[in-house]
Parts: C-alpha cells; sequence; structure tokens
C-alpha cells in the first residue's frame, strides 16, 4: 500500500505572512514531516495562501489528479502491487481523473463523509466520524466526532449557561473575531470581543456557551457561540427531536416536537430509531430550516460494532433481484445482517460492501437482528 497526501507546505513568493498563516504553514510541515516518515507515506507539496481572511489550498487538486494517473499506470503495469485506488475527496474537479483510472481498467473509490454518493462519475466510500479519527495524527480535544457533539448537546441544554475557559486559536481580523478551543474539542466563536482582549494564540478566556454559529452547510460540525455573558437562556431555535428512520446514508428522519417530520443530514451511523437528539432551526432563511446537533443520550448498544460510526464489511450471502432491493448479507465475524445497497446496485452474491447499523430488529430469543445500509458501492467479489 501507498499514501500520498497533498498539503499546502509553502505560500505563494512574496506572500505577506501572517502569524495565522505562519501557525498554519508549521503545522503543515509538521504533519508532512510524520507522512515522509512513514514507510507508507509521501507527501505531495502544495501551496497555502490568506486571501481576505481565510486559508486556501492552492495545487493540491491538480497534485492529487497526477498522482492518481500515476497510481493507475503503475498498477496496469505491474510496477504496483495495489489493486484499486482510494481519494479521500470530494472535489469534483477530480473526476476526469477518476475516468482516466477507469479507462485503464483500475478501479478509483472517492472517499468523504458525504455528497460522493450521489455521484455516477466514480464508486465511492462514506467516511463516518469514527473513520475519521482513525485517520487522523491525533485528536484535538478530549472528545471526537459523536461523543463531542453529546457533550456540546449537554452544554446547549444545560438549566444554567455553562462557564468554561477557551484558548485562542486564531485572531481573524478582518471579522473582528476570535476563533477558540476548549479542551474537549469543541470551536467557538467570539465576535466583536472589547479592544483590550488579548488575541495572543493560547490566550485563555471564561467565556459562556450562549448558542451555535449559523453554518453554510448543515452538514458543517457544529461551532459555538460565545460571549462573557449569556443574554438568554434557554437558547431559542433549539428543539428536542426523536429519529425515525434513515432515509439515505446520509440523512436521517427525525420527528420534531408537534408531530411534523423533518429529513436532516447527520453523520453515517450516528443514531438509531427512537434515539433523541437537538436539532437547531435556522433563523436566517425564509423557510423553517433545521440541522442536527447532535445526540442527546448514549450510543445504543449494536451487535457486531463496537462504534456505529465506523463501518463494518459484509459479504452479499443472497444476492438481489432488482436495483436497491434488500438482501441478506454476512459480517467478518459471522454474523447475518440485512444489507440495504445503492439504489442503482443489484447484489450479486459474494459482493462486498461497507456498511453500518441503520435499525436493530427484537427477535422472539431476545437477540436481535441488525438492519445496515451500504456506505460504499459494491467492492470487488475478491476482496
Amino acid at each position: 500500500m501507498e499514501v500520498h497526501v497533498a498539503i499546502g507546505t509553502t505560500t505563494t513568493p512574496n506572500a505577506t505572512v501572517s502569524e495565522r498563516l505562519r501557525h498554519a504553514l508549521e503545522t503543515n510541515q509538521r504533519y508532512a514531516a510524520a507522512v515522509n516518515a512513514s514507510s507508507l507515506g509521501t507527501t505531495l507539496h502544495g501551496r497555502l495562501v490568506e486571501r481576505k481572511g481565510e486559508l486556501e489550498e492552492k495545487l493540491v487538486d491538480v497534485l492529487c489528479a497526477m498522482q492518481i494517473a500515476r497510481s493507475a499506470h503503475d498498477i496496469v503495469a505491474g510496477r504496483s502491487q495495489a489493486r484499486a485506488i482510494v481519494v479521500l475527496s470530494e472535489d469534483m474537479d477530480l473526476i476526469p481523473a477518476y475516468q482516466f483510472a477507469q479507462d485503464l481498467q483500475v478501479p478509483v473509490y472517492a472517499a468523504a463523509c458525504a455528497t460522493v454518493d450521489t455521484r455516477p462519475d466514480a464508486s465511492w466510500i462514506l467516511l463516518g466520524e469514527g473513520s475519521l479519527r482513525l485517520l487522523c495524527e491525533r485528536p484535538l480535544g478530549r472528545l471526537v466526532g459523536r461523543d463531542l457533539r453529546q457533550e456540546m448537546c449537554r452544554w446547549l441544554t444545560a438549566p444554567t449557561p455553562y462557564r468554561m475557559q477557551f484558548r485562542v486559536i486564531a485572531w481573524e481580523k478582518g471579522k473582528n473575531r476570535l476563533r477558540l478551543r476548549h479542551n474537549s474539542g469543541a470551536l467557538g466563536i467570539w465576535d466583536a470581543p472589547p479592544s483590550n482582549t488579548s488575541t495572543d494564540r493560547e490566550a485563555r478566556h471564561e467565556l459562556e456557551v450562549v448558542g451555535l454559529e449559523p453554518c453554510g452547510s448543515d452538514r458543517d460540525f457544529p461551532h459555538l457561540t460565545l460571549r462573557p455573558r449569556s443574554t438568554a437562556w434557554p437558547i431559542p431555535g433549539l428543539s428536542i427531536a426523536t429519529v425515525t428512520r434513515w432515509k439515505t446514508p446520509t440523512r436521517v428522519e427525525v420527528r420534531l416536537p408537534g408531530g411534523s417530520s423533518r429529513a436532516l443530514s447527520a453523520p453515517i451511523g450516528s443514531a438509531l430509531p427512537g434515539d433523541e437528539v437537538l436539532v437547531a432551526e435556522d433563523p436566517g432563511r425564509r423557510q423553517a430550516s433545521w440541522r442536527l446537533v447532535g445526540p442527546l443520550g448514549t450510543q445504543q448498544e449494536v451487535p457486531g460494532w463496537s462504534d456505529s460510526t465506523v463501518p463494518s464489511l459484509a459479504r452479499v450471502t443472497t444476492g438481489g433481484t432488482s436495483p436497491g432491493a434488500r438482501v441478506r448479507g454476512m459480517l467478518a465475524e459471522g454474523q447475518e445482517v440485512t444489507i440495504q445497497p445503492p439504489g442503482s446496485d443489484t447484489p450479486r452474491t459474494g459482493d462486498l460492501y461497507a456498511v453500518v447499523p441503520i435499525q436493530k430488529v427484537g427477535l422472539p430469543d431476545g437477540a436481535f437482528h441488525v438492519m445496515t445500509v451500504a456506505v460504499s458501492r459494491a467492492l470487488t467479489a475478491a476482496g
């Protein structure tokens, strides 16, 4: 196996390097060095620039496309023992490179948290928050993924505002706001701090959790709104909803107070029917719009999974009769499951899928049968 990582390790010549950009470059350079120190890893060096207060990577998509082409050629020529290419990106600009590899009969999979499962241009694999944790060098706090969401929900629904210590990770001068991190890993925004506030990196501030920041996408991990003091409590716009079912691998249906239902984006494997979750109404839109914040209770135990946000492999034991029809399968440990395949797939006996649980059904003997959804296209039957 080979691992190639494209990352911005330098900036453009003659660029003005802010404190934020300098620190980001140093972080990326340390990560690149760790990649190169591995016997499997190689860094593809791109650039990191700052424009209007935002950091942007440049060249990395082209570097990835070139590496896909190189790897495909190496596989075809027998210079690599790999049998497939997995690309951790949802960037549509890489689709021509996928098609190039496919023309050479080299399997290629786009892997991301969402979106890739809606595109017909390449095979795909969806990654859960637990999977991403396994890919990272180390977490940035005590908690990650579902556990961090649950902790944040506890703060947001507490009888009184939580007051905690946060550390500055960036001063966004153009937006007049501080970006901070709690030792749990939670990120927060403090808008328009007083002029005498220390904006130095790692400066500590005692602040209250007073709400949630608006987000560009309902798939974004929630960020907290922070203030020295809360002006309204409980936080307006938050509600407790109940999960009713999964509609797609990344969309869950919830029942809101009053009985109405909404389909919301959710990380794969993050909830089961009956779970209570915290949802937030987006006040910035004309029509009522909701997003999932996180779970309010502990994760249900699911036979075959220690962490339901990390997919397991299931092999089809009874082939399908039509596209999207449910089939029987078996986990590596021998546990039987039901698999909901992608709508375009008619699974064949022996096909392999990455799956996560979406429901557990009680059996007369007190055991449970697990219903799963595929979070990948069919993998090779020989796999």
